[in-house]
């Protein structure tokens, strides 16, 4: 593989029909499952790759695919590295739930076991993170606004999230409350990428992908249309959908 992270050659990937569970009966969905085909793709080491293409352009799944969420139904896949995440915002919360026990809940569900040290360790970064008061802490999820609830989810990622994996992917994780919350997520995150590091950043955020990143990839249709330079595939991308 040389200095490649991970390569894929002729892979391909189909989502099967859906089955609807109706009042009535179980019924097939009748739309055309999404599809990747003739995928080939090599993810260089020490490298920053933007991800881009319209929605339902098939990002997640291609993220979904490079991070091993799901596996390709046809060609070959080789990686070289030891550890890998893939985040984004899309964590779910619980409404009843305050801010103090989501972050529980996640410390559980990523370390699978519990020591109070760490924990409070942890939930100690998570809560400066968040800038609450602690009434705002104790509120039930339900109760906070949106760009709240984002900086819970976000500050709960960022505190559980291994500061040392190979290979690090971000989808659409970028979007977190108020511009200033969100220049600080942006900082926070960015600092982690490190020399040992391959990341993929999916991202309508066209000024990150120009300012951090070696490459962009643009997918359309299941299909990756080019990589090069950020500005050229995103002046590409611009032209596509003008």
């Amino acid at each position: 593989m040389n200095n490649h992270i991970l390569n894929i050659t002729n892979g391909s990937f189909a989502y099967s029909n859906k089955y609807i569970l109706t009042l009535k009966k179980l019924r097939l969905e009748k739309s055309t499952p999404f599809s990747i085909s003739d995928l080939n793709l090599s993810l260089d080491k020490k490298k920053v790759y933007g991800l881009i293409g319209k929605n339902g352009s098939g990002k997640t799944t291609l993220l979904k695919i490079l991070f091993s969420k799901i596996e390709l139904q046809g060609g070959s896949f080789s990686k070289s590295f030891n550890t890998s995440k893939l985040v984004s915002n899309s964590l779910k919360t619980y409404n009843t739930f305050n801010s103090y026990e989501i972050f529980k809940l996640y410390y559980l569900l990523e370390k699978l076991t519990f020591d109070s040290k760490d924990f409070e360790t942890k939930i100690n970064s998570f809560i400066e993170l968040t800038e609450f008061s602690n009434q705002d802490l104790l509120k039930p999820i339900s109760n906070l606004s949106k760009g709240m609830k984002s900086k819970v989810v976000f500050s709960a990622i960022y505190t559980l999230l291994d500061k040392n994996v190979n290979f690090l992917g971000f989808d659409e994780f970028f979007t977190f409350g108020d511009q200033y919350f969100r220049k600080k997520s942006e900082s926070l995150m960015l600092n982690l990428l490190n020399d040992e590091s391959t990341v993929v950043i999916s991202s309508h955020n066209f000024n990150l992908l120009r300012n951090i990143c070696n490459e962009v990839i643009l997918i359309d249709s299941g299909n990756i249309v080019d990589i090069g330079k950020p500005e050229n595939i995103i002046n590409l991308y611009r032209k596509g959908i003008s």
